[in-house]
């Protein structure tokens, strides 16, 4: 499994919000039923949007907002799986500096109550203007969910405070106890990348978990394609487009 790095290189959805009664205490420590198996950015809405038919592949608006801008990505071991790998480029190409920081494992209460080393907290500090989490994959198994929704939501107030941020689902390789309706009914302003709308099949590693090469490229160019078929340069240089 790969260790800590640094590499600087929804359907359409925005998350929603639902109150859940004493989250907030329950999300203090990582429950001990997360999956061991997974291991190895200008304005926003909290306007809930609907998963919907995937929206088809589209060129990449000719502006130069994005241009000189900080894109973010945290998360877990998927991060790494050929997800980041194969958008480095694609970012740097619109002019962006892609700051990757992924932690094997990783679960959601960490990194949104200052745990690695404070990490989400050192990475706001250089205001990216998109964040990208891609986590999820070790709270699969969380016989309730529901206890780490205020820490999708304490996560997604911080990883927004700059700009647009965006929560990509890990492809499922089983079913999941509900953890990612959690996420999608608590990470507002975020949007919501639902990745099983958009990419299929997925190919694995020999753990038939973690997308391979193929899988890997095969994601990122999914939500690639996604991303810049629903920006809305109007709004902001990442800023996703709202019903």
């Amino acid at each position: 499994m790969r260790a800590a790095v640094v590499v600087v290189a929804v359907g359409l959805g925005a998350c929603g919000r639902k109150d859940e009664a004493g989250g907030a205490a329950a999300t203090a420590s990582v429950s001990t039923a997360a999956s061991a198996a997974a291991a190895p950015t200008e304005s926003v809405s909290a306007v809930a949007l609907v998963a919907s038919t995937p929206p088809a592949a589209s060129a990449a608006p000719t502006d130069d907002l994005r241009r000189g801008t900080i894109v973010v990505n945290i998360g877990d071991s998927f991060t790494e799986a050929s997800f980041e790998q194969n958008l480095r480029a694609r970012v740097k190409a619109v002019g962006a500096k892609y700051v990757v920081k992924a932690e094997t494992p990783s679960y959601t209460p960490v990194w949104a109550f200052g745990g690695y080393g404070g990490a989400l907290d050192t990475l706001m500090d250089m205001r990216p203007k998109l964040v990208i989490v891609t986590l999820g994959a070790n709270e699969f198994d969380m016989p309730d969910p529901n206890v780490h929704a205020a820490a999708v939501r304490e996560l997604a107030r911080k990883a927004s405070k700059w700009g647009q941020c965006v929560w990509v689902t890990p492809p499922r390789w089983k079913p999941d106890s509900g953890f990612l309706e959690v996420v999608k009914n608590n990470c507002a302003p975020c949007a919501f990348f639902d990745s099983d709308l958009y990419v299929h099949d997925v190919e694995r590693q020999k753990d038939k978990i973690h997308p391979n090469e193929v899988g890997g490229a095969r994601w990122a160019a999914a939500f690639w394609d996604w991303l810049e078929a629903n920006r809305d340069p109007s709004k902001g240089a990442w800023a996703i487009k709202t019903p």
